[in-house]
């Protein structure tokens, strides 16, 4: 009792760092700069504004534009929805919202490592859409928490030891690309939760098939369909489903074959049928009801695994008639199946671009930071690679070359099953950046939803690596790093982002949107209004805001000028210049912002008593 009562605390303790270190990943990255947030942003507002579903235009071109943001309305829907009605009660202004850095990625500018321009009212106290981005955020790490429990559920009903679940779990936790799945505004999240919540029944029946239950099936059907409506990418697990299912529809595991004869009882009914008694050795568990019943294959548990495969087929049957089919190509396109054209793809494949593309994936596994793969200590990423790589060849040395005396026969059916299925999974995001025929990112994002098995696999290389006594100060040593490096990410990196902060800012209300301006120009700015002190103090500068309010981007800069006036009308200072002209010029401006410009202007050390003005 005590021994669980410790592997239960020590588990809540990893469960509980982790969701610390979510929220301070969440607070410290700034809104925007996670991998196409501003994309599934655009499509959450979509559904709370026209409480529809987004459908593709008629022709839609299957080459995506990067900088389009609907570019993710391909996707299935059910974590926008969910993700609209949660976050309905939020006020958000008029936009825009987003505010693409056009120097982003430019070489050697200060700004290149940023994605969007940041303005001063997206920081603390969060408010309007900084508030709902940061909270949308946490439904992400909600899928982590998900992914967590149940990775330490699948590793122990494999493994059969909590030390072993332990540390899958907490180098799972504490792997700083994981933490920044779960704290960014997208569907990553939710794939990943929903993904990791239908691994586990689909590992218990694999582990002991005869003890499965309508329970398993249920729980199998409505978590896949989750996992399938919130991102096409888990189809990886519907293999394994089957797999599941007919193992307990046969009542064999490892090492007994499965045979699809055995799953329908042969014999008849009361009505001439035959049918297998149910004391006969050979009946299926599942063909047995209670009392010693036998049971038919459309009867209970049987008819459930129908269920199981058929509930989740048929949700995505019917979202690809309504809504999928709309967008043609782009649905195939945005989920990167152009490596399934294995002959295009084979000539288009060079080693280079599969060393970048290998690349790619290990530096954002290991990086907690959401920009380019040049960000972060990249030594540091190749020294925690040699020990995961190792973890992973002594797993798929237990696995495939039997050497598994610390894993049971029917774990190792399981885990067989549960890599083999992840494998098309991997395999498609390193062939996104592989083959030069599909020329997409092999970011690691794309294979979270298979993270727990990647975590199942980095536990069965730590129980068969030959260190003897140094096994348990190995996996503590490598744990310390991975929490090292996770805790030291956003406090360390994320500042070195060098974020483009404006002075710009969304309307506070409607009348700075939309209400009368002191002057209107035919370049799309007004002058909305001009902030100064009240008294002027002579040989004290005179500090002046200008308020421009954007209706439109100014084709070219334009020299603004604000002078201050005497009592007899003469000209006493002024200040003619192209607002912002070298941090955020005129030209660079985006319709719906307030562009806040300060300015001084130098009194006169003698003034006259009087009224001044500004022109």
């Amino acid at each position: 009792m005590f021994a669980r009562w410790g592997s239960t605390a020590a588990l809540a303790g990893v469960v509980a760092s982790y969701v610390a270190l979510a929220l301070t990943y969440n607070f410290l990255q700034p809104i925007w700069e996670s991998p196409d947030e501003p994309e599934h942003f655009e499509f959450v507002r979509y559904v709370q504004v026209h409480h529809v579903l987004p459908r593709g235009a008629p022709g839609l071109s299957s080459v995506i534009d990067p900088n389009d943001l609907t570019k993710e309305f391909s996707q299935t829907p059910l974590y926008y929805v969910a993700l609209a009605v949660a976050l309905a009660p939020v006020p958000l202004g008029p936009g825009p919202y987003f505010h693409l850095n056009p120097f982003w990625n430019w070489p050697d500018h200060p700004w290149r490592h940023a994605l969007a321009i940041h303005r001063p009212d997206e920081g603390w106290p969060f408010r309007g859409v900084s508030l709902f981005v940061h909270l949308g955020r946490l439904f992400a790490m909600l899928g982590g928490v998900a992914a967590l429990l149940a990775t330490y559920s699948i590793v122990k009903q494999v493994l059969g030891r909590a030390a072993y679940a332990l540390f899958a779990t907490a180098w799972l936790a504490w792997t700083p690309g994981f933490i920044l799945g779960g704290a960014r505004l997208d569907n990553d999240g939710a794939a990943l939760g929903w993904s990791a919540l239908a691994l586990v029944p689909c590992t218990a029946v694999l582990v002991e098939p005869g003890k499965a239950r309508g329970r398993h099936f249920a729980l199998i059907g409505l978590t896949l369909t989750g996992a399938l409506l919130s991102k096409l990418s888990t189809v990886y697990l519907i293999p394994i489903a089957v797999v599941a299912v007919l193992a307990a529809l046969t009542g064999r595991g490892w090492p007994h074959p499965l045979p699809l004869s055995n799953s329908i009882g042969e014999g008849r009914s009361r009505g001439g049928a035959k049918r297998r008694a149910s004391g006969s050795p050979s009946a299926s568990p599942m063909e047995r009801g209670r009392g010693g019943k036998a049971r038919s294959f459309a009867e209970g548990p049987a008819a459930m695994a129908v269920l199981a495969l058929g509930i989740p087929g048929l949700a995505c049957l019917a979202w690809w008639l309504a809504i999928g089919r709309t967008f043609g190509g782009r649905v195939g396109s945005q989920a990167g199946l152009g490596v399934l054209s294995f002959g295009q793809a084979i000539r288009s494949f060079g080693w280079p671009r599969l060393l970048d593309a290998l690349a790619m994936w290990n530096g954002t596994w290991w990086q907690g930071v959401g920009v380019g793969l040049s960000f972060g200590p990249t030594i540091m990423y190749t020294l925690l690679t040699i020990p995961f790589l190792a973890l992973l060849v002594g797993g798929l040395w237990a696995l495939v070359g039997g050497q598994g005396s610390t894993l049971p026969p029917r774990g190792r059916f399981a885990a067989v099953v549960l890599v083999g299925g992840a494998i098309p999974l991997f395999y498609a995001t390193i062939a996104r950046q592989a083959f030069a025929s599909v020329s997409l990112d092999a970011s690691a994002r794309f294979t979270l939803p298979a993270a727990p098995i990647l975590a199942l696999l980095v536990a069965i290389g730590a129980s068969r690596l030959p260190l003897g006594c140094f096994r348990h100060p190995f996996g503590l040593g490598y744990l310390a790093a991975l929490l090292t490096l996770s805790v030291v990410t956003p406090f360390v990196f994320v500042p070195d982002l060098a974020i483009p902060v404006v002075p710009a800012r969304l309307p506070a209300n409607a009348q700075e949107a939309h209400g009368p301006a002191i002057a209107r120009f035919a370049n799309g700015i007004d002058l909305l209004a001009v902030s100064a002190p009240a008294t002027l103090t002579a040989s004290q500068p005179l500090p002046i805001t200008l308020h421009w309010r954007v209706e439109r981007t100014p084709p070219d800069n334009a020299i603004a000028y604000v002078h201050l006036v005497g009592p007899a009308g003469r000209r006493l200072a002024g200040s003619d210049a192209i607002p912002l002209e070298k941090t955020y010029a005129p030209t660079l401006w985006q319709a719906g912002e307030i562009v806040d410009e300060r300015r001084s202007l130098a009194a006169p050390s003698q003034l006259t008593p009087g009224n001044y003005r500004l022109d």
